[in-house]
């Protein structure tokens, strides 16, 4: 998964809900034609995904992970997306689809910035 000594390029894609939308089959469209060796994905969702809509992706390289935010105004997922983003070996490139303001504040504090 390396090209010329370099990593590939960790894609963050940030959405609402990963099921099916117009949005949504951008993602996929997009993931199933970038080179799988030179890019990786993480679908990040807030609140969940259709399983069925996900395996359309068919390239080996991409990860989704849930917050799981409950309805209503709570503040707890905002801790697990910011512990998520710690985790991932932080992208050289994030797309926030549906441009989360905090999901953009919560990456800077979790890059360390």
């Amino acid at each position: 998964m390396v090209i010329n000594n370099q990593l590939p390029i960790h894609v963050v894609h940030v959405v609402y809900s990963f099921s099916t939308g117009g949005l949504e089959n951008g993602v996929v469209n997009l993931i199933n034609r970038l080179p799988k060796e030179q890019y990786k994905h993480t679908i990040v969702c807030v609140t969940g995904h259709d399983e069925m809509f996900f395996s359309r992706i068919t390239t080996g390289n991409t990860k989704i992970v849930n917050l799981n935010k409950p309805p209503g105004k709570g503040l707890g997922w905002l801790v697990t997306c910011w512990q998520i983003f710690r985790k991932i070996a932080l992208p050289t490139a994030v797309v926030p689809e549906m441009v989360f303001l905090v999901m953009r504040v919560i990456f800077f504090f979790a890059r360390g910035a």
